[in-house]
């Protein structure tokens, strides 16, 4: 049987410290002082705490060996993993390499620290350690290589060589580019006596542009659908450029973009048939395309 001595100077802290220690566990271990200093049976006690007989005692304990000071330490058990010790080496390589599933990351674990855990017990660890599952972004890549460097100064020498020769009507030189414009209804504000409702389009309709623009004397060309633009599309405007003018004296550059369906065999074949030279953009580099600044005024003067 564990004998309680309570201070005299300790009896005012513990009642006050009923109700105003932070934490509960704290405030429960003040309550069985106060409750065993009033007089109270043990067995009443750990009843009312809702605690049992040697939780009870190891309060009375505590409060022997150490007094109120003893008594507001929380000593919970927290067990540690053993990945713990090599978290810093498992954090760097992850930062560089992040692994794809848990299941990755569970073998790269044990390959990087010999020890093998299930994929339940890294996903808690991983957790622990702030790694979630995040969808990742994409931001354009830059032109950093001295290789790509060199090859856009290729593209632009092309290109400007392109645009002389077709000012001086050696060559033709136009450029072409694929645009998708959504039908819906533009709102604005009338002056009426009721609110007028007009009817928009039903689901996501669109409205396809391709065209192409020559270098010089900016006439366009273009041709439109509200399906979708394929190869058929752009081998049926190669066909009207070749019908052009101009297009029976000198040959044709036509600039364009990088579009999968642009680069198919049956469009190259298409425009070596028609004696029309493609040359494709540089990745990242939609400025060198003059038809783009037809595009953003459209998008920005024409319908905003």
């Amino acid at each position: 049987m564990i004998k309680l001595n309570i201070k005299p100077e300790d009896r005012q802290a513990i009642k006050q410290g009923r109700y105003s220690q932070p934490h509960p566990r704290v405030m429960q271990k003040y309550d069985a002082l106060r409750m065993k200093d009033c007089g109270a049976s043990n067995k009443f006690i750990y009843n009312i705490l809702r605690i049992c007989n040697n939780t009870l005692l190891s309060i009375f304990k505590q409060y022997n060996e150490g007094g109120l000071e003893k008594l507001q330490e929380i000593n919970f058990y927290h067990p540690q993993s053993d990945l713990k010790a090599f978290s810093g080496r498992i954090t760097k390589y992850f930062e560089e390499t992040p692994p794809g599933s848990i299941s990755e990351a569970a073998a790269k674990i044990e390959e990087l620290t010999g020890i093998k855990r299930s994929e339940t017990q890294v996903r808690k660890f991983l957790k622990d350690m702030n790694f979630r599952f995040r969808r990742v972004g994409t931001v354009p890549a830059k032109v950093l290589t001295e290789g790509k460097k060199r090859a856009k100064k290729i593209f632009r020498a092309r290109v400007s060589t392109a645009f002389r020769r077709s000012a001086i009507r050696q060559t033709g030189c136009l450029s072409c580019r694929c645009s998708a414009f959504c039908l819906w209804c533009i709102y604005c504000l009338l002056m009426a006596f009721t609110k007028n409702i007009c009817s928009g389009s039903f689901g996501r309709n669109r409205y396809n542009v391709l065209g192409s623009i020559n270098a010089v004397s900016y006439d366009l060309l273009t041709g439109c659908n509200t399906i979708y633009i394929n190869a058929l599309s752009v081998c049926e405007l190669f066909e009207a450029i070749a019908l052009m003018d101009f297009k029976k004296t000198v040959p044709i550059t036509l600039v364009l973009d990088n579009v999968r369906y642009q680069h198919c065999k049956y469009v190259q074949d298409k425009a070596k048939e028609l004696g029309i030279e493609l040359l494709f953009l540089l990745s990242y580099n939609p400025n060198l395309n003059l038809i783009e600044r037809l595009r953003i005024w459209t998008k920005k003067d024409c319908l905003n």
